[in-house]
C-alpha cells in the first residue's frame, strides 16, 4: 500500500514539473499527433484496470470525499502529507495544470511481477503534447533525489529514475501520445513489445462487456477474471474454490464507479467465460430472492447466495454443465453415488432434492467463543417443511438400518439438531458445494435446513436464531440489503471487521504484516455488497457496493469484547432451562429412583428421585466421560429450587456455574467460571432475567465490562476496559439500544 500511493504521488509531482514546459511547447505551435487509446498498449496479463477521463476532476472528487480524508489520518500518509499538501495546491490553483489535465485519460493496470506479488503501470494521454521526448527528459532530470538513466529496448527509449535513498527504480517511456510509468521495468518492457498486439481491441468479449458501460463517466473500473487464480496465490496460503469457480467461469467485468460521502458503489456488467461453469448453469435460471439472512447469525462474516426460481431445471443445468467440464470425474461421481443408493434402497430424488426451494446459501461466522475459523455453514431453503423433515428422516432412518454409522439427535435451547457420525456422506450426495462439511450437523430453522460441520457452531446458530440475534436485525447489513435487488442470481456479503481473522488466517505469511499494519484502514470499509443477476446467456448485470465507517476498527473493537464475555455464556441457556428433567422428557412414568444412561448404554446420564409422578430432591446429571455434569434439586411441584452447580468435564470437578432457583425462576447472582475456576462472569438476576448490576472478567483476571440489566437487556452506563484496567469506552443504554 506504501509503495503504491508513494507512486501516485510521484507521478503526480512528475506530471506537475512537466506542465509548465510542456504548456509552453503548446503555445508555440505544436501540432497534433498519434491518437492511440490506452487500452493499445496495455500488456493482457493485467488483472485490473481503473481508468478516469478527467485527472483533474477525479483528483478533486478523490480528495474532498469522506473516505480520502480518513485516510489521510493514516501513519502511512504521515511522510507524504507535505507532498499531498503542494500538489493539491498545484492541481486546484493552477491554471496550467488545470488546461494540462482536464478533461485527459489516466490509467491504472496492475500486473503479476512473480508467483506471489505484483505492480503497476500507470498511462497518460498526453493527446497533443506526444513530441516532448527532450522537454520529459529535461524535466525529469531536475526531480531531487533521483539518479537519472536512459536506455533503449527493441529500439524504444525508456527513463529510469532511482531513488538514492531506497534504490527504488521508476522506469518512464513514451509511446505515441501515451506516456507509460511503472515501478517495474519488465512491465514496461511489456508495454514496449506488445504496443501493437492490439490484444484487447481485438478480443470481442471484452469489447462487448466494455461497450456496455457508459462513456461519461468519471472513473472505470476493468477487470480479468483470467488472472483471478494466479492474483490470489498474492494473499492466499491455499486454493479456494471459491476463487477458482469465478475465475473458471466468468472472463471479464466493466463497471462504471461512483464515489459519494462513505460510500463507492460500482455498476456494469460481467461476461460468462463461452465454456460450461457452474455460475452459468445458474444463470440459465430466473432468479429468486435471497433470504437465508433471515437464520443467518447476525456475527455473520461472509454470506453468498446463490438462488433459482427452479430448482429442478437448475440441478439438471447444473448437471450437464459438470459432465461437460469433467466426463470422467461427472461418470465416477454418478457411479458412486447409484453404488450407495442402492445399498441404502433409497430414492435420492425424492428424499433430498425434492424440497429444495430457491436458494443455497453458504456462510462464515465470526470465529469467536463457539465457531472456529474452518467451521462453514449452508442453508438449504424448502418450500415445504414437513416434505425436507420427511425426506431427511428417510435418509436417516436408510442409514441406520444398512450402516454400522448413525444419526445422533441431540438438543440445545429446547431445539433438536443433528450428527450423522459418516464421513463424507453428504458430499457424495451434493459433491464440491459440502466439500468443507466433513461430519454435518444439521437442523431446521424456519423454512431452511442449516447444515454445519461443528457442534459449536451448531449452537451458535441456534443462539441467534433463538435470541433473534440474526443477519436480519442487524441495522448495517439491512441498509446494505436495501440497495442490491431483491431477486439476483448471485448475491455476496462480506463485514470485514467479522472477516478480518479469516482473511489473515487464510493469507500468505509475507501478507500478513501488511494487513495488521493496515488494518485500521482495511476495518474502515466496513461492509462489501456483490450481485450478479443475468441480463442475456452471457452477460450478468453487476453491482458492487462499499460501505465506509472510520469508526469501524473502534467500534468492531467494543463488538468483540462484548462477544467475548457473552457470546459464551451458558446463561441463557440456564434461564432456558433446557437441561431440566422432566417425567414427559425421560419417560419416568412410575414412582422412586431412576438412573438413565447415555445412548452408548455405557455410563450414567442421569439419576434422581421421582415421588407422585414429579421428579423431587437431589438430582445429578453426567457427561459421557463419567464426570459429574451439574447437581439440581428439584420441589415438590417438580419445580427447580435451590441451588444448582455446573461443572467443566474435568476430573478435578472445576466449577463451571453457580444458580440459584427459586419455583423454577433464576434469582440472586448468577456466578460463571472459566476452566481453570477463575471468575468469568457475575449477573443479577430477578424472576427470571438478568436485572441488576453485571460484571464479566478477562480469562486473567481484571474487569472487561460491567453495567446494568432490566429485564434482560442492558440499561444505563456500560464500561469496557482493556486488560490494563484502561477505560475503553462508556456508553448509555435504554431498552437493550445505545443512546447516542
Amino acid at each position: 500500500m506504501k509503495t503504491f500511493f508513494r507512486f501516485i504521488f510521484i507521478l503526480l509531482l512528475g506530471v506537475v514539473i512537466l506542465g509548465g514546459s510542456l504548456l509552453a511547447w503548446w503555445k508555440l505551435g505544436g501540432k497534433d499527433g498519434g491518437d492511440r487509446k490506452a487500452f493499445d498498449i496495455i500488456p493482457s496479463d493485467a488483472i485490473y484496470v481503473v481508468e478516469t477521463n478527467n485527472l483533474t476532476k477525479a483528483w478533486e472528487e478523490i480528495t474532498t470525499s469522506d473516505i480520502w480524508l480518513h485516510l489521510i489520518e493514516d501513519e502511512y500518509f504521515a511522510e507524504i502529507e507535505s507532498d499531498m499538501t503542494a500538489i493539491d495546491g498545484f492541481l486546484k490553483n493552477n491554471k496550467a495544470i488545470d488546461m494540462l489535465l482536464s478533461d485527459r485519460e489516466m490509467f491504472v493496470s496492475t500486473h503479476m511481477i512473480s508467483g506471489s506479488d505484483y505492480d503497476f503501470l500507470f498511462i497518460i494521454d498526453l493527446q497533443k503534447m506526444q513530441k516532448t521526448w527532450t522537454v520529459i527528459k529535461a524535466a525529469l532530470k531536475s526531480v531531487d533525489n533521483y539518479e537519472f538513466n536512459e536506455r533503449k529496448f527493441e529500439k524504444v527509449k525508456i527513463i529510469e529514475l532511482t531513488d538514492k535513498k531506497t534504490k527504488d527504480k521508476l522506469s518512464i517511456t513514451l509511446i505515441d501520445n501515451l506516456l507509460a510509468i511503472s515501478y517495474n521495468g519488465k512491465i514496461i518492457e511489456n508495454v514496449i513489445t506488445q504496443k501493437d498486439s492490439e490484444y484487447w481491441q481485438k478480443n470481442k468479449r471484452f469489447e462487448k462487456v466494455s461497450s456496455e458501460i457508459s462513456d461519461n463517466r468519471l472513473f472505470s473500473f476493468y477487470f480479468n477474471y483470467n488472472m483471478l487464480e494466479h492474483f490470489s496465490k498474492v494473499y492466499l496460503s491455499e486454493e479456494n474454490q471459491y476463487t477458482k469457480m469465478f475465475g473458471t467461469a466468468l472472463e471479464f467485468t466493466a463497471l462504471n464507479a461512483f464515489l459519494e460521502d462513505n460510500q463507492l458503489t460500482f455498476e456494469g456488467y460481467t461476461i460468462l467465460d463461452s465454456l460450461p461453469s457452474y455460475l452459468k448453469s445458474l444463470t440459465s435460471v430466473a432468479p429468486a430472492s435471497f433470504n437465508a439472512y433471515k437464520v443467518l447469525p447476525a456475527q455473520t462474516a461472509f454470506y453468498m447466495s446463490f438462488t433459482f426460481a427452479d430448482s429442478e431445471q437448475f440441478f439438471e443445468s447444473l448437471q450437464s454443465e459438470y459432465a461437460y467440464q469433467n466426463k470422467t470425474e461427472y461418470d465416477e461421481y454418478n457411479e458412486n453415488l447409484l453404488k450407495v443408493t442402492d445399498f441404502l434402497k433409497l430414492d435420492l430424488k425424492k428424499a433430498l432434492f425434492s424440497w429444495i426451494g430457491n436458494e443455497i446459501a453458504v456462510a462464515k461466522l465470526r470465529p469467536l467463543a463457539k465457531s472456529r475459523m474452518e467451521d462453514v455453514v449452508i442453508a438449504i431453503h424448502t418450500d415445504n417443511l414437513a416434505e425436507a423433515k420427511a425426506g431427511m428422516a428417510e435418509i436417516m432412518a436408510r442409514v441406520k438400518k444398512r450402516t454400522p454409522a448413525k444419526f445422533d439427535k441431540k438438543e440445545y435451547q429446547n431445539l433438536p439438531y443433528y450428527n450423522l457420525t459418516l464421513k463424507g456422506f453428504f458430499n457424495l450426495f451434493l459433491g464440491k458445494m459440502f466439500k468443507d462439511v466433513e461430519i454435518p450437523y444439521f437442523t431446521y430453522l424456519d423454512d431452511y435446513v442449516v447444515f454445519t460441520n461443528s457442534e459449536g457452531a451448531m449452537q451458535k446458530l441456534i443462539d441467534s436464531y433463538v435470541t433473534s440475534s440474526t443477519l436480519a436485525k442487524n441495522k448495517e447489513f439491512a441498509s446494505l440489503k436495501d440497495e442490491l435487488e431483491l431477486k439476483a442470481n448471485l448475491t455476496m456479503y462480506i463485514n470485514m471487521p467479522r472477516m478480518y481473522q479469516n482473511l489473515y488466517f487464510h493469507s500468505q505469511r509475507t501478507t500478513r504484516q501488511d494487513l495488521e499494519e493496515n488494518k485500521e484502514f482495511i476495518l474502515s470499509f466496513e461492509e462489501f455488497g456483490f450481485q450478479m443477476v443475468a441480463k442475456d446467456e452471457e452477460l450478468l448485470s453487476t453491482t458492487i457496493i462499499a460501505k465506509h465507517n472510520p469508526d469501524a476498527a473502534y467500534d468492531d473493537l467494543l463488538t468483540e469484547l462484548e462477544l467475548e464475555a457473552t457470546d459464551d455464556l451458558n446463561s441463557i441457556e440456564y434461564e432456558e432451562k433446557a437441561f431440566k428433567v422432566t417425567p414427559e422428557k425421560y419417560e419416568l412414568t412410575s414412582d422412586g429412583n431412576k438412573l438413565i444412561k447415555h445412548a452408548d448404554n455405557k455410563t450414567t446420564f442421569i439419576e434422581g428421585t421421582v415421588v407422585n409422578k414429579k421428579v423431587f430432591g437431589l438430582w445429578r446429571m453426567y457427561y459421557e466421560s463419567g464426570n459429574i455434569l451439574c447437581t439440581m434439586n428439584y420441589n415438590e411441584n417438580g419445580e427447580l429450587d435451590g441451588d444448582i452447580t455446573f461443572y467443566w468435564d474435568t476430573n478435578l470437578q472445576t466449577v463451571k456455574a453457580q444458580i440459584l432457583y427459586k419455583n423454577d425462576q433464576m434469582i440472586n447472582i448468577y456466578r460463571e467460571f472459566y476452566e481453570d475456576g477463575d471468575r468469568k462472569a457475575e449477573i443479577e438476576y430477578k424472576d427470571g432475567k438478568a436485572n441488576g448490576e453485571a460484571k464479566f472478567f478477562y480469562a486473567t483476571g481484571p474487569l472487561k465490562m460491567e453495567g446494568k440489566y432490566k429485564d434482560g437487556e442492558k440499561a444505563g452506563i456500560w464500561k469496557y476496559y482493556t486488560e490494563k484496567g484502561e477505560l475503553i469506552s462508556k456508553d448509555k443504554f435504554r431498552k437493550g439500544k445505545e443512546k447516542s
